[in-house]
């Protein structure tokens, strides 16, 4: 008998959706969409495709949606990741010890 990290013991192969005039789309766990004879990952889960999604938009265009949807938290703590800033701190490399959050 075998064991397997619980951590990895969940994780879904990828699973890939090619398609003509489009990107191919991978996913483990999102649900894909169809709009106009095209994929989208549906990453809210709305059904709908939303701009964010929409990988014919502009990058500016798409990541100004998200940033819309996003509360000033979610913002902070994107802002606050590095990986100088681990927690906990390896306290060994280029910036050992820096992050003295809570």
């Amino acid at each position: 008998m075998t064991s397997q990290d619980p951590a990895t013991a969940s994780q879904k192969a990828p699973t890939f959706h090619h398609q003509d005039g489009g990107p191919t789309i991978g996913t483990c766990d999102a649900p894909v969409i169809e709009v106009d004879g095209h994929l989208f990952k549906d990453l809210a889960r709305t059904g709908e495709l939303l701009p964010y999604e929409d990988w014919r938009l502009s990058a500016s265009e798409r990541a100004a949606d998200l940033a819309g949807r996003l509360s000033i938290e979610q913002i902070a703590g994107l802002m606050l990741y590095s990986p100088h800033q681990a927690v906990p701190n390896p306290g060994h490399g280029p910036f050992p010890g820096t992050y003295g959050g809570g």
